[in-house]
């Protein structure tokens, strides 16, 4: 569990490092939508796999 939100973390902190325009890791984390689809992409990828694993 915690190596997932740790891995968003990571996400957060290569985005504010590489765009001159982010100030901050948590202004990457709130306002960019680039974050927002692979925060997303990442539950539903690991809810499919939970829920199929159990059909």
């Amino acid at each position: 569990m915690f190596k997932c939100f740790r891995e968003l973390y990571e996400d957060a902190k290569n985005i504010a490092f590489i765009d001159p325009a982010c100030k901050n890791i948590f202004e990457a984390m709130l306002l960019y939508p680039g974050y927002h689809a692979l925060v997303i992409h990442r539950i539903s990828h690991f809810l499919y796999y939970t829920i199929r694993c159990y059909k």
